[in-house]
């Protein structure tokens, strides 16, 4: 082999939460391409003018007793745990997240249509009827006034697509569905319960995310990451991977980088896999970091906004995430995530003076911030499609069949948090000890 030209067992594309458990697992020898400077994936975090901010909105929570284990046993991380504070702005009120539980509070019209509109779905509903698409099920599942009044100017702000052309196959592990009782009893009175999934949640006792998954790479680990360096092109007849300034050849392939780019990347991948990879959306993200000249500003973790005239959807409070922050941090921080895509352009000179004008009508900070920052995020979620369902099966068969195994949220065009792309990452690896 040339000077340019290295071997491995194993070669793991992506440091980030799937690729390190991968690792982890292993029992072969690796070596990991990381394209950014640290680890973490989109699990990333970042200071900013002495505030901490994540790659989005970031909290831990599992129902995955084996995800339990994995941090337990990888992370030396202590958690800091706290009710989840969620609250959504609609039609000039802070009311208690989700909007479907906690219309009280509202103006009587829009609770009225709200509630009526539940009712007239479910008794025109029926036992299995086929839903064909997000925006059919979120009229089915909660009727057409809160359908209007949020979850479908709010769903069309975060997917940035066309509502219609979403697959629903995901929406009952994200989407809460309260029971009937629950939303009128909601609608009638204040409520103070945080009984959905995510109500209580973990964060790093001091730090970011990233926090979580930097003990992940323990001194064996980390001396096998070759940071700033990306897969430009894969042989998979060879077995061969070529990076910008070198060629490294493997036996077995672990992809944890984004299934569409794999296949771009991969010559004489027949054409039809190459159209078919054309099918997998996502949608991307500006991530509008702001900090202002106090310590100060809410008790809130996390803002929803389904307004048309907020360009985010989601506003984060990361000052809030822990004790830590709330007493180091040296001014206060805030994140305003706003979607965009092929299908939904946004204008980026626009971000800053909009989100400031939001805070400012609502009236959490007033004035201007002391700086800001604009950070793109080019995967944010893969959208699901009818077609890019079943582009995904064939691309991943494919791959797996020529021993190339991909992991992760966007290795497997997957809507999953951290806690199962660990798992996803070692299922992955357990294939490749068994051969």
């Amino acid at each position: 082999m040339t000077n340019n030209e290295i071997e491995t067992d194993v070669l793991i594309l992506g440091a980030g939460p799937a690729g390190l458990s991968a690792a982890r697992t292993l029992k072969k020898d690796f070596l990991i391409l990381e394209k950014n400077d640290s680890i973490g994936g989109l699990c990333r975090s970042f200071e900013f003018e002495g505030c901490t901010f994540d790659l989005g909105g970031h909290a831990f929570f599992t129902t995955e007793p084996e995800s339990k284990k994995i941090i337990k046993k990888y992370s030396t991380v202590r958690f800091y745990e706290q009710l989840r504070s969620a609250w959504v702005y609609s039609y000039g009120n802070f009311i208690k997240y989700p909007f479907q539980s906690n219309l009280f509070g509202l103006p009587t019209t829009i609770v009225r249509e709200c509630i009526s509109g539940l009712v007239q779905a479910m008794l025109h509903s029926r036992k299995g009827q086929k839903v064909r698409n997000l925006e059919e099920w979120i009229l089915k599942s909660f009727g057409e006034g809160m359908a209007r009044h949020f979850l479908i100017p709010y769903n069309e702000k975060v997917w940035a697509h066309d509502l219609k052309k979403v697959f629903p196959t995901w929406v009952s592990a994200r989407i809460v569905t309260p029971s009937f009782d629950r939303i009128l009893k909601g609608a009638l009175e204040k409520l103070n319960v945080n009984d959905y999934v995510n109500g209580i949640v973990n964060y790093p006792n001091k730090g970011g995310f990233q926090n979580i998954y930097v003990p992940f790479a323990d001194k064996r680990t980390l001396g096998r990451i070759s940071f700033n360096e990306e897969l430009l092109e894969l042989d998979i007849a060879r077995r061969t991977v070529r990076t910008g300034s070198r060629t490294i050849k493997f036996k077995h392939l672990i992809s944890t980088m984004p299934l569409d780019l794999l296949t771009q990347r991969t010559p004489g991948i027949p054409r039809g896999l190459l159209r078919s990879a054309k099918d997998l959306k996502h949608n991307s993200e500006y991530l509008v970091n702001l900090v202002f000249s106090r310590k100060y500003a809410t008790d809130m973790q996390r803002l929803y906004s389904a307004d048309r005239s907020d360009l985010f959807h989601k506003m984060v409070f990361n000052n809030n995430s822990s004790a830590y922050l709330r007493k180091n941090s040296k001014h206060f921080g805030i994140q305003a995530e706003v979607s965009f895509s092929r299908e939904k352009k946004v204008d980026p000179r626009t971000l800053v003076p909009s989100v400031v004008k939001s805070l400012n009508r609502m009236g959490i900070v007033k004035g201007r911030p002391k700086a800001s920052k604009v950070v793109r995020l080019e995967y944010a979620y893969p959208v699901y499609t009818q077609a890019g369902e079943l582009a995904k099966a064939k691309l991943i068969q494919y791959f797996e069949d020529k021993k190339v195994f991909c992991a992760g949220r966007f290795g497997e065009w997957i809507y999953i948090n951290s806690d199962k792309a660990i798992l996803r990452g070692k299922a992955a690896a357990e294939k490749i000890n068994q051969v």
